[in-house]
């Protein structure tokens, strides 16, 4: 499948794009600077992201909401109001994840934002068997779909400059949204915290992208800078924003994850909810997604161990030198009983203490 058109990979391969593959997708790793990139949205750049190996999925029907709001964690309910928006997961009977959705109310339908190759792996399956006699219509346009990323403190003032659009940018709440045209482009905006700061997601077709990318471009100004998946990576994992493939998987329950917001605990039942309110009611979970910050300047490898008194809590599931902090963070799951802010751990014979890990999108 192609997820880009010859011209569009051929004009982010003349800024420098270099390729990786992520989760099978051919993905920008970076324009041959990933700290450099890192850097420069620290410092207050707009960091301008190729995302178009993500995944789309279009609900829609009579029964969309009634039909979904069995088969998520959060209230859909909420998204009453046209270009509303939340962050819910997908779990089992047993309260594991299944995967994790950003939600959008656009007219006559729920717009899906989903990590890559998910639906491919067991979402969207997982969805079409619980559709019996509903009038639900399930599309996977993730072919059709380019989606570009824009994060940084200017992002909203760089699209009201590229675009014009139904709803205002300016105070939008994450995950909430609105549409319009950018290039003469019809484009879907979705806000969206994952790099820890400001950031919107466009989405459009894929003969789009590059007039979209283009007019982004031209609005921002030296503001704008290109940057990869490595980059935005390491903002996403100092800003402790769990993602799917990396920290989230199939074998964990979204309490583990601190995933609070994408759960409503007053909404009526769901597949799974009694195993996440049991937990939620009557005890902690055996684990708990967590921050160690290290006290050395040495990045810890994805896979090592978290110890206390020599036994093993947790393990790495990824790490980054945080230049905010100034020294190294890991995000682990720690088991029940050392995993309290301010634990004192040891990974490769370093010292580290354990914090939370989400900061719910703010900037350290």
């Amino acid at each position: 499948m192609s997820l880009r058109t010859a011209e569009y990979k051929a004009y982010l391969e003349s800024l420098g794009a270099q390729w990786m593959d992520w989760r099978g997708a051919e993905t920008v790793a970076s324009f041959g600077d990933a700290e450099g990139e890192y850097d420069a949205v620290r410092a207050g750049r707009v960091g301008l992201v190729d995302r178009s190996e993500r995944d789309t999925l279009v609900i829609t029907g009579d029964d969309t909401i009634s039909w979904l709001q069995a088969l998520v964690t959060n209230d859909l309910m909420a998204l009453g109001e046209e270009g509303s928006g939340q962050w819910s997961c997908a779990v089992g009977t047993t309260g594991r994840l299944i995967g994790d959705m950003r939600f959008m109310h656009i007219p006559e339908m729920l717009l899906a934002d989903v990590e890559t190759g998910l639906l491919d792996e067991a979402l969207l399956g997982h969805l079409r068997r619980h559709v019996i006699t509903e009038k639900v219509k399930i599309i996977n346009r993730s072919a059709q779909t380019a989606r570009i990323g824009l994060y940084g403190d200017g992002a909203a003032a760089i699209l009201g400059k590229a675009g014009q659009f139904e709803h205002s940018l300016a105070k939008m709440a994450d995950y909430h949204g609105t549409w319009g045209e950018i290039a003469g482009e019809d484009v879907i905006v979705q806000r969206n915290p994952i790099a820890g700061r400001v950031g919107f997601e466009i989405s459009c077709g894929v003969d789009g992208a590059l007039a979209v990318w283009r007019a982004l471009e031209v609005a921002g100004g030296d503001t704008v800078l290109p940057i990869g998946h490595e980059a935005l990576e390491r903002l996403r994992i100092e800003a402790g924003i769990p993602r799917f493939g990396v920290e989230l998987h199939d074998k964990m329950i979204p309490l583990e994850a601190n995933l609070y917001e994408t759960i409503s605990f007053t909404k009526g039942c769901y597949l799974g909810q009694e195993i996440i309110a049991r937990l939620d009611t009557l005890g902690k979970p055996a684990r708990l997604l967590r921050r160690i910050e290290l006290e050395s300047d040495a990045v810890p490898a994805v896979g090592a161990s978290v110890r206390v008194e020599g036994k093993s809590m947790g393990e790495v599931l990824s790490a980054i030198y945080s230049k905010a902090l100034d020294k190294p963070i890991a995000l682990a799951y720690i088991k029940r009983g050392h995993n309290d802010p301010g634990t004192s751990v040891e990974i490769d014979g370093v010292v580290g203490t354990v914090s939370v890990s989400h900061t719910q999108g703010k900037v350290l």
